[in-house]
């Protein structure tokens, strides 16, 4: 696993402290990983959009294809892609 050096200011660090009860990697880590799944749907949104535009320019692909696509797109996302385990 990379490692990463985060700079919080002082008053957000000293409350912090007060709680060590709390895995405050973990709490970084899960909002890293919430916010590039939010990246990631705005992409797939994006290229929804995309489409719409080319279908209603009538440059439109074939279902095959598009089926094939999501089918791609959602491989890639299932290959561990989240798992902070490792």
């Amino acid at each position: 696993m990379a490692n990463m050096t985060l700079s919080i200011p002082k008053d957000l660090y000293n409350i912090m402290k007060k709680h060590t009860h709390i895995k405050w990697s973990d709490v970084a880590r899960k909002a890293f990983e919430k916010q590039i799944k939010y990246l990631d749907m705005i992409d797939i949104l994006k290229d929804f959009d995309d489409a719409e535009k080319d279908f209603k320019a009538g440059k439109g692909i074939p279902l095959e294809q598009v089926i094939k696509e999501l089918k791609d797109h959602k491989h890639s996302n299932d290959k561990d892609r989240y798992n902070t385990s490792k």
